[in-house]
């Protein structure tokens, strides 16, 4: 697991690798410090009741990444990142890009899509984690 300080660091770094217009509005979570405290409990407590350690994890709408980013680091997992939306994979790849060319690798692969149509093989992963997805669901009887 890496350090809480490390990750508040290297997630300061993440938000900043992209200039998309609405991960500018979303950053000012991750700008200030309580922020980021209650965000790293926050993802803690999500590996912890996940038992999200040393795993291969689906987040299936991740938005920008940083909850990805945040479970890769915490429980030193690989994290495939799903959202539907071109604009939030694109902002995150950005992102993961930026960390990249820094010399900071992360564990996060983007993958754009609907979580309901994806296609892949059975026994991908050892979990699924999504949160903050379910109220873009617009016909829950499917």
């Amino acid at each position: 697991m890496t350090e809480h300080s490390d990750i508040s660091k290297i997630m300061s770094e993440y938000v900043q690798g992209s200039d998309h217009p609405d991960l500018q509005v979303y950053r000012r979570e991750m700008e200030n410090a309580s922020g980021q405290e209650v965000w790293l409990w926050r993802t803690k407590q999500f590996c912890d009741l996940g038992g999200f350690y040393k795993k291969r994890i689906l987040e299936a709408g991740c938005g920008f990444g940083w909850d990805a980013v945040g479970i890769a680091l915490i429980g030193n997992n690989d994290v495939v990142a799903s959202d539907i939306l071109p604009s939030m994979v694109d902002g995150m790849s950005q992102c993961l890009e930026s960390m990249k060319a820094k010399g900071q690798p992360l564990p996060v692969t983007p993958l754009r899509g609907d979580i309901c149509t994806i296609d892949m093989p059975d026994a991908s992963f050892d979990g699924i984690f999504s949160t903050e997805a379910v109220e873009h669901v617009h016909d829950l009887s499917a």
